[in-house]
Protein backbone atom coordinates (compact mmCIF):
# COMPACT_ATOMS: atom_id res chain seq x y z
CA UNK A 1 0.00 0.00 0.00
CA UNK A 2 1.39 3.84 -0.99
CA UNK A 3 0.40 5.52 2.22
CA UNK A 4 0.92 8.65 0.75
CA UNK A 5 -1.00 7.90 -2.10
CA UNK A 6 -3.79 6.45 0.23
CA UNK A 7 -4.13 9.41 2.52
CA UNK A 8 -4.33 11.83 -0.39
CA UNK A 9 -7.07 10.11 -2.09
CA UNK A 10 -8.95 9.41 1.56
CA UNK A 11 -8.36 13.52 2.02
CA UNK A 12 -10.39 14.08 -1.21
CA UNK A 13 -13.23 11.83 0.37
CA UNK A 14 -12.55 8.34 -1.64
CA UNK A 15 -14.33 5.40 -0.18
CA UNK A 16 -12.39 3.03 -1.50
CA UNK A 17 -9.02 4.74 0.04
CA UNK A 18 -10.66 3.91 3.31
CA UNK A 19 -11.61 0.37 2.12
CA UNK A 20 -7.36 -0.09 1.49
CA UNK A 21 -6.70 1.17 4.74
CA UNK A 22 -9.16 -1.53 6.30
CA UNK A 23 -8.23 -3.84 4.64
CA UNK A 24 -4.57 -3.30 5.45
CA UNK A 25 -4.42 -2.73 8.64
CA UNK A 26 -7.28 -4.29 9.99
CA UNK A 27 -5.21 -7.21 11.80
CA UNK A 28 -2.72 -4.62 13.42
CA UNK A 29 -5.87 -2.69 15.07
CA UNK A 30 -7.52 -5.80 15.93
CA UNK A 31 -4.48 -6.91 17.59
CA UNK A 32 -4.34 -3.45 19.90
CA UNK A 33 -7.78 -3.61 21.02
CA UNK A 34 -7.82 -7.48 21.56
CA UNK A 35 -4.92 -7.04 23.53
CA UNK A 36 -6.83 -4.40 25.78
CA UNK A 37 -10.13 -5.77 25.86
CA UNK A 38 -9.86 -9.43 25.92
CA UNK A 39 -10.71 -11.49 28.16
CA UNK A 40 -13.34 -8.92 29.65
CA UNK A 41 -15.40 -8.75 26.71
CA UNK A 42 -16.77 -10.79 23.66
CA UNK A 43 -15.31 -10.88 20.30
CA UNK A 44 -18.09 -8.58 19.39
CA UNK A 45 -17.09 -5.63 21.07
CA UNK A 46 -13.89 -5.80 20.29
CA UNK A 47 -15.13 -5.88 16.37
CA UNK A 48 -16.93 -2.79 17.17
CA UNK A 49 -13.72 -0.99 18.64
CA UNK A 50 -11.91 -1.50 15.33
CA UNK A 51 -14.92 -0.51 13.79
CA UNK A 52 -14.99 2.96 15.90
CA UNK A 53 -11.20 3.14 15.25
CA UNK A 54 -11.96 3.42 11.04
CA UNK A 55 -14.72 5.47 11.58
CA UNK A 56 -12.32 7.81 13.06
CA UNK A 57 -9.88 7.22 10.53
CA UNK A 58 -12.60 8.80 7.91
CA UNK A 59 -13.43 11.46 10.02
CA UNK A 60 -9.72 12.94 10.73
CA UNK A 61 -8.55 11.87 7.53
CA UNK A 62 -7.58 15.71 6.85
CA UNK A 63 -5.11 15.59 9.69
CA UNK A 64 -3.58 12.05 8.91
CA UNK A 65 -0.02 12.81 8.00
CA UNK A 66 1.69 10.17 5.76
CA UNK A 67 4.23 7.87 7.30
CA UNK A 68 2.10 8.48 10.70
CA UNK A 69 -0.89 6.57 10.28
CA UNK A 70 0.25 3.27 11.64
CA UNK A 71 1.00 5.17 15.16
CA UNK A 72 -2.15 7.24 15.05
CA UNK A 73 -4.40 3.80 14.37
CA UNK A 74 -2.38 2.58 17.82
CA UNK A 75 -2.80 5.12 19.79
CA UNK A 76 -6.41 5.20 18.26
CA UNK A 77 -7.18 1.64 18.74
CA UNK A 78 -5.49 1.79 22.27
CA UNK A 79 -7.70 5.13 23.36
CA UNK A 80 -10.89 3.50 21.92
CA UNK A 81 -10.22 -0.02 24.10
CA UNK A 82 -9.30 1.89 27.14
CA UNK A 83 -12.83 4.28 26.85
CA UNK A 84 -15.12 1.17 26.14
CA UNK A 85 -13.63 -0.53 29.53
CA UNK A 86 -14.18 2.75 31.12
CA UNK A 87 -17.98 3.19 30.14
CA UNK A 88 -18.69 -0.31 30.94
CA UNK A 89 -16.98 0.50 34.54
CA UNK A 90 -14.29 -2.12 33.65
CA UNK A 91 -11.07 -0.01 33.95
CA UNK A 92 -11.51 2.14 37.14
CA UNK A 93 -10.11 5.28 37.78
CA UNK A 94 -7.81 5.95 40.54
CA UNK A 95 -9.17 6.73 43.89
CA UNK A 96 -8.50 10.20 44.99
CA UNK A 97 -6.95 8.85 48.29
CA UNK A 98 -4.29 6.87 45.72
CA UNK A 99 -3.15 10.07 44.00
CA UNK A 100 -0.24 11.82 44.58
CA UNK A 101 -1.04 15.17 46.00
CA UNK A 102 2.66 16.58 46.24
CA UNK A 103 3.67 19.37 43.54
CA UNK A 104 6.82 18.51 42.91
CA UNK A 105 9.63 21.70 42.84
CA UNK A 106 10.91 23.06 39.72
CA UNK A 107 14.36 20.93 39.88
CA UNK A 108 12.32 17.58 39.96
CA UNK A 109 10.21 18.68 37.13
CA UNK A 110 13.58 19.16 35.27
CA UNK A 111 15.31 16.10 36.35
CA UNK A 112 11.78 13.98 34.96
CA UNK A 113 11.33 15.84 32.11
CA UNK A 114 15.41 14.89 30.85
CA UNK A 115 14.86 11.17 31.90
CA UNK A 116 12.00 11.26 29.87
CA UNK A 117 14.01 12.60 26.67
CA UNK A 118 16.83 10.28 27.79
CA UNK A 119 14.51 7.40 27.70
CA UNK A 120 13.09 8.47 24.56
CA UNK A 121 16.34 8.03 22.90
CA UNK A 122 17.58 5.45 24.40
CA UNK A 123 14.18 3.83 22.73
CA UNK A 124 15.05 5.40 19.63
CA UNK A 125 18.24 4.50 19.06
CA UNK A 126 17.03 0.76 19.75
CA UNK A 127 17.79 -1.49 16.31
CA UNK A 128 14.45 -2.99 14.37
CA UNK A 129 13.34 -5.37 16.06
CA UNK A 130 13.84 -4.47 19.30
CA UNK A 131 12.36 -0.66 18.71
CA UNK A 132 8.78 -2.14 18.09
CA UNK A 133 9.04 -5.12 20.63
CA UNK A 134 9.42 -2.64 23.21
CA UNK A 135 6.93 0.08 22.20
CA UNK A 136 4.47 -3.09 21.34
CA UNK A 137 4.82 -4.00 24.81
CA UNK A 138 4.77 -0.56 26.88
CA UNK A 139 2.66 1.63 24.64
CA UNK A 140 0.72 -0.82 23.29
CA UNK A 141 0.51 -3.26 25.97
CA UNK A 142 0.76 -6.41 23.80
CA UNK A 143 2.66 -9.64 25.10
Amino acid sequence: MNEKRTLKALRQGEPAALSEIIRHYTPYVYAIARNILSPALPKEDIEETVSDVFCSVWYSRETLEPGKLKPWLAVTARNAARDRLRKLKLLHPLDEDMLDVNIPDMEEELAQQELAEACRRAVDSLGEPDREIFQRRYFLYQK
